[in-house]
């Protein structure tokens, strides 16, 4: 019976570490990364998808575009108008349930320093989309477009 040489050390390190290389990047080729929507449009879609439900509310009844108010429930117009973006009238729960989304075409170009330095956890920007209100609604919203599978 013939017996093989084993293989120099050096080869078989190469050939593991070449192995286990492949394993991160074969899950990362997999799994498609998540773009952030682009448009009201892709945003509502993703949002739509919500469980429970999203109701969206318009900021101006004549056009379905941004600004809008998206809540955990049904909400009139009127009851959403009056709310300031402003961390103490969350803590109060004036906004609970409540998030108004505004987009960065908007009249009102809002940095991100402001949003982490004075909202904190009450605002964050996705994409071109900022956001405050209820940090609980946040991360819902948060989680339906990043976990987005179309």
């Amino acid at each position: 019976m013939l017996l093989r040489k084993p293989l120099p050390l050096w080869i078989n390190v190469s050939l593991f570490a070449g192995a286990a290389a492949m394993i991160p990047l074969a899950g990362q080729l997999r799994r498609q990364p998540v773009s952030t929507p682009a448009t009201i449009a892709e945003l509502s879609e993703r949002l739509r998808r919500c469980t429970p439900r999203l109701h969206f509310v318009p900021q101006f009844p004549d056009r379905a575009e941004l600004p809008m108010w998206v809540c955990a429930g049904p909400q009139s117009r009127e009851q959403l108008w009056g709310l300031i973006c402003d961390p103490e009238r969350v803590k109060k729960g004036q906004w609970h349930g409540i998030v108004l989304c505004k987009g960065t075409t908007d009249f009102c170009q809002i940095p991100d320093e402001f949003i982490r330095d004075s909202w904190g956890e009450y605002g964050m920007r996705i994409g071109r989309f900022v956001f405050f209100g209820d940090p609980d609604l946040l991360q819902r919203i948060r989680e339906a477009i990043f976990d987005y599978s179309p």
